[in-house]
């Protein structure tokens, strides 16, 4: 699963369930990054 950083709502939304953050950030655009979450 991979969220843009600055969308603090679907971060939460992803977090309620139980995914983690993995560590891993992908560069779309020179202002927006995406980060990867995974379930446990």
């Amino acid at each position: 699963m991979i969220v843009p950083v600055d969308n603090t709502n679907a971060k939460r939304l992803y977090h309620k369930p139980g995914f983690r953050e993995t560590g891993r950030v992908h560069a779309v655009t020179d202002g927006l990054d995406e980060i990867e979450l995974s379930m446990p």
